[in-house]
């Protein structure tokens, strides 16, 4: 008999489906870890939504393949690259559960309170430092 070194949970969505929460493989892990790090670039509240949901597709994609659809370019055509389905996953995810797929899945807890006060920190520093930049700009 085998033994896992990880639990496995179940998570309700909010279309009433269940998904199936366990650690990531290294792959996955990977690239959500370098997903997780754009999400500081997001100056506005649609793209961090976006991210995230990113984030969770990656996660997911597997179990729930219409997390994902073909992109589509200007001319209507498909190009053959799938990208994240955000209209169904929109309707199926709150944050606390997305933030809990993301802890399972890549061992980051985004709701950390902790975290989330250096995060307001640091965007505080990266605001006084482009200010003072500005205001040294403006006198030269």
């Amino acid at each position: 008999m085998a033994n896992t070194v990880y639990t496995v949970e179940e998570y309700e969505l909010q279309d009433g489906t269940l998904v199936t929460l366990k650690p990531a493989n290294i792959a996955v892990s990977r690239k959500g870890h370098e997903l997780i790090s754009k999400l500081g670039e997001t100056e506005e509240t649609d793209d961090g939504i976006q991210k995230l949901l990113d984030i969770i597709c990656l996660c997911l994609k597997r179990q729930r393949p219409e997390f994902e659809t073909e992109e589509v370019n200007d001319k209507g055509e498909k190009t053959g690259k799938k990208v994240t389905n955000y209209e169904v996953m929109e309707e199926v995810f709150d944050l606390d559960t997305a933030f809990k797929v993301i802890e399972i899945y890549l061992g980051v807890k985004l709701n950390d309170p902790k975290l989330l006060e250096l995060a307001a920190e640091q965007a505080m520093m990266e605001q006084a430092a482009r200010a003072q930049a500005e205001a040294e700009s403006s006198t030269s």
